[in-house]
């Protein structure tokens, strides 16, 4: 009977070290079970991937992390570094914006970026009648040049502003980005 308990206890063991090893997993996959393939960030509805983790960060926060990589740029065991997993970050404006705002943000940010002598790189999207303007260029690097490069690849860096409410700042290497873009592409308002 003793040796029984043993036993037992050994594989309640094993198993409970295997879940909490694994539980960003299982948290997602729970996550999804239970929402679905969306996220509703105050009037926003933000798609969600099956292989993207979503975690609340406070007053309509949202911060969606991506559980595997696409970036196959060299051999991590070898060279000791990890994979970037690209994440977005979805938070809201405490005040409504305009277009003019938003032009005028896009114009600044742009004008930040040229100045550390980065080329910057703007996209644009419509939905719902509000436009949301993306601008990056930098590298994940740039912002802690001064640390060592932990990562295989240099994550690129955006930052995103709304004619509404919404701001998206997110990261990602070079081969992950094709999806990071279609998340950004199909944010809707709510109806």
């Amino acid at each position: 009977m003793r040796h029984l308990r043993i036993a037992v206890l050994v594989i309640l063991t094993i198993v409970a070290i295997e879940a909490y090893r694994y539980r960003v997993l299982i948290e997602a996959r729970i996550w999804h079970m239970r929402h679905g393939d969306e996220v509703a960030v105050a009037d926003y509805r933000v798609p969600v991937p099956k292989n993207w983790y979503v975690m609340d960060t406070g007053d309509d926060g949202r911060l969606l992390t991506r559980l595997d990589t696409d970036d196959r740029t060299g051999n991590p065991v070898r060279d000791h570094k990890a994979r970037f997993h690209a994440f977005v970050s979805i938070d809201l404006s405490r005040t409504l914006s305009t277009m003019e705002r938003l032009d005028l943000w896009t114009s600044l940010k742009t004008s930040m970026i040229k100045k550390q002598g980065i080329d910057p790189i703007s996209r644009s999207f419509t939905f719902d009648g509000e436009r949301l303007s993306c601008v990056g260029g930098e590298r994940f690097s740039q912002f802690a040049a001064k640390t060592p490069q932990f990562f295989e690849s240099d994550a690129n860096t955006w930052e995103c502003m709304s004619s509404g409410q919404l701001q998206v700042r997110f990261a990602g290497a070079d081969a992950d980005l094709p999806q990071v873009w279609e998340i950004i592409s199909h944010i809707r308002r709510r109806s």
